[in-house]
């Protein structure tokens, strides 16, 4: 167990979060009762998503809602539409 907990709060580090005891503990009870969960770290950038057989940890990113993102305010150039 202590392994596990230290192997959780160092795949948290390395993606640049930090996770305290409380949620660790939640993690770990998670993956000893074989259900699914999910606890996003402090500052909201990395998840961390269990199964009965799985435990994953990965950076939430900002969906882009456009294909080519526009500037506003202000001008936007694009040499593939033609605008100046």
């Amino acid at each position: 167990m202590v392994l596990l907990r230290r192997a959780v709060r160092l795949a948290c580090g390395a993606l640049g979060a930090t996770v305290d005891h409380h949620a660790v503990a939640r993690i770990i009870d998670g993956l000893a009762a074989d259900s699914r969960g999910s606890h996003t770290a402090e500052g909201g950038q990395v998840v961390i998503e269990w199964s009965d057989r799985v435990i994953h940890f990965r950076e939430l990113s900002p969906a882009v809602p456009f294909r080519y993102p526009l500037t506003v305010p202000g001008e936007t150039i694009s040499d593939e539409f033609g605008w100046q």
